[in-house]
């Protein structure tokens, strides 16, 4: 591995090697450096440690590669980094600590039984409402690409709204990916257009693996892999429509039948009371004769 310091200063570098995986949004990234390497990154071992490279200057490293008699079959990668300890200033002038990290990826098959799989999971699926009534709307859907096998896979996928017919409503989703590590799991997102709410549907995902040039891999391990996951489908704005037109028809039946007066308790009128007879009972009251 070669570092080359482009800046006019010397630079003092610390030298590891880390464990790569691929992160949910599919990049490629190294284990943090509180966390210890178990796999690549702990069979590769720097000549040194620490390296002064001189400004303008590129400096070989070398480093050993000790692969274990037990290795599992198939990919394992890592990078070897330069790691440079530095710091920049914060609000109210404090100063934070900064490593900055470069490096270059190492690559390694162990020869075995190779396995390139892929399949699907946390699958979801949602419809996107819009507002007018007489416009189709969309469907967003989620899921997770996970590398079950022991080689690095790309591929291509395609995501299909059905009805509850089978017929397909929408236009297609089409996606591709690259270089999910074994063991690595990858978020997707995809939008499916012009999808009519039409009740439940169904979204079929679909994803073809594709494995690295120059690997042999069981025809059966890259054949499709698919998964479906039904949701409801239905306007917001047409179902409210519908809510009112049915609650004006039950108040103007109500009205007319007069189906209030037959469930609501009616108050009676009070009696009458008469005249003569209250004067008496004052008269009473006040004992006149």
């Amino acid at each position: 591995m070669g570092v080359t310091n482009f800046g006019n200063a010397a630079l003092r570098l610390r030298i590891d090697a880390v464990d790569a995986f691929s992160t949910p949004e599919g990049a490629f990234a190294l284990l943090p450096p509180q966390r210890k390497s178990r796999d690549l990154g702990a069979w590769i071992d720097p000549e040194k440690s620490t390296l002064v490279v001189p400004a303008r200057t590129r400096v070989s490293v070398p480093f050993t590669l000790r692969i274990p008699t037990n290795a599992e079959p198939g990919d394992h990668v890592a990078g070897i980094v330069a790691t440079a300890d530095g710091s920049e200033p914060s609000k109210g002038d404090q100063q934070v600590a900064v490593n900055f990290r470069t490096g270059s990826r190492v690559y390694l098959r162990v020869t075995g039984d190779i396995v390139g799989q892929l399949t699907i999971g946390n699958t979801s699926a949602e419809y996107l409402q819009v507002v007018d009534p007489f416009r189709k709307g969309s469907a967003q859907v989620d899921f997770q690409i996970r590398n079950v096998g022991n080689i690095r896979l790309s591929g291509t996928g395609t995501v299909r709204i059905r009805d509850v017919a089978g017929r397909q409503v929408g236009q297609p989703a089409s996606f591709t990916f690259s270089d999910v590590l074994p063991k690595s799991r990858v978020n997707e997102s995809l939008i499916v257009q012009d999808v009519a709410p039409v009740g439940l549907l169904r979204a079929d995902i679909e994803i073809t693996p594709v494995a690295p040039v120059g690997v042999s891999v069981s025809a059966d391990d890259l054949t499709p892999v698919r998964e479906s996951v039904w949701f409801p489908a239905f306007s917001l704005t047409v179902g409210l429509v519908f809510l009112g037109i049915l609650l004006s028809t039950f108040f103007w039946w109500a009205r007319r039948s007069g189906w209030w007066r037959r469930v609501l308790p009616q108050r009676s009128p009070p009696s009458p009371t008469d005249s003569s007879d209250a004067v008496v009972a004052d008269d009473e009251y006040l004992g006149v004769s």
